[in-house]
């Protein structure tokens, strides 16, 4: 959901964005939060204003084979059934904080540019180990998305490109979906 003057303010230990625009249409939807800010700037515009929360998801989704191996050595697997396919799902940090360039620093295409990195990656994440790993997509809500083209657009140098399309394009491809509760 967007408003007319997209003031925003992030509180990334809630994933949450909170709208500080004095001038969005409280006739349509009712607050959810009232606060009110004390702000370095400008706090005239923002004293008394309606704040509304706005709760981002977003998650790397990955296919990870792995193999399972017993931890004791009286213990022994069918052969063939050592290894099992499993859908892994890593949070997605909120984007313009720490690690939210994971998708730049990890795929390229919609792909992952380097599996052995990625396969380390999954081994720490899950704690076994791992023969492959591959990305499936992005999901993010629409709220997330758009947070996140806003930070791709306050920093196109840090992505070497000129365009918020082209960022995407160049490290995710087509494996964005936005999708809402």
């Amino acid at each position: 959901m967007s408003y007319a003057c997209g003031r925003w303010i992030s509180v990334p230990t809630l994933r949450t964005r909170i709208c500080v625009c004095p001038c969005t249409d409280t006739e349509t939807r009712e607050p959810d939060l009232d606060l009110d800010l004390d702000l370095d700037e400008p706090p005239e515009q923002l004293s008394g204003s309606i704040v509304y929360l706005n709760a981002m998801h977003g998650q790397y989704v990955f296919t990870v084979r792995v193999r399972l191996e017993p931890a004791q050595p009286a213990i022994s697997l069918e052969p063939g059934s050592e290894t099992t396919t499993v859908t892994v799902r890593r949070a997605a940090p909120e984007p313009g904080t720490d690690g939210w360039r994971f998708f730049r620093d990890t795929l390229w295409r919609g792909e992952v540019a380097d599996e052995a990195h990625v396969r380390r990656l999954a081994e720490d994440w899950l704690d076994l180990s791992v023969e492959s790993a591959s990305f499936s997509e992005l999901r993010v809500d629409t709220a997330y998305f758009d947070a996140m083209k806003s930070a791709i657009a306050a920093d196109l140098d840090a992505f070497n490109a000129e365009t918020v399309s082209e960022v995407l394009s160049k490290y995710l491809g087509s494996s964005i979906r936005v999708q809402d509760a």
